[in-house]
């Protein structure tokens, strides 16, 4: 996979991401507590999206096929639940309070780089090392949902095309340097 087909590929990152938060959601949603556990106040308060909290409640799922017609709750919207449920999520779980931390960070910061690259400013595009930045949060961030060992084995390998990207160019930008500073150097005869 080159970088062109990684840099698209990661412009979509809700793709890769989407279905196992869903999974995840919908998991904890279905099973003991769940209702009680997984909190949808960013749904109910928003005029807007009061139908789809009507859908989650009927389906108990974040997507779903209605008279035909698949619909579901949005990435960001997921994430938005995964943050507002997360502390209830982590003691369900019986997280300890630094790993419970640790991965709230990840939450987080993939909601930072979803705002930053859904909607990037016109004529910017991501580097190699923001998308080696992005691969590794997402591959914490797989870990915190409970992605699968395929799902974080893709994320894993476009790491490692990234990251022989990226530490090859800077070997490249070291070596020009150094050429760059010996060409001024002046020479004693």
């Amino acid at each position: 996979m080159d970088i062109e087909s990684i840099r698209k590929e990661f412009e979509s990152f809700h793709k890769i991401l989407n279905p196992p938060l869903v999974r995840f959601l919908k998991r904890i949603y279905r099973g003991r507590n769940g209702e009680d556990i997984i909190d949808l106040k960013s749904l109910k308060y928003n005029k807007y999206k009061k139908g789809l909290l009507e859908k989650v409640k009927k389906h108990k799922d974040f997507v779903w096929v209605d008279n035909g017609k698949e619909g579901g709750i949005a990435f960001d919207e997921c994430l938005k639940i995964l943050e507002d449920s997360w502390y209830e999520i982590a003691n369900d779980r019986n997280l300890e309070e630094w790993d419970r931390k640790e991965r709230e960070g990840y939450i987080k910061q993939t909601q930072t780089l979803r705002n930053k690259y859904y909607h990037p400013i016109e004529g910017r595009h991501a580097s190699e090392d923001d998308l080696l930045v992005c691969a590794e949060i997402f591959y914490k961030f797989g870990t915190s949902i409970d992605m699968s060992h395929a799902e974080l084995e893709e994320i894993y390998s476009i790491k490692k095309i990234l990251a022989k990207e990226v530490y090859s160019l800077t070997e490249l930008d070291t070596d020009m340097e150094s050429i760059t500073k010996a060409r001024e150097k002046p020479i004693d005869i």
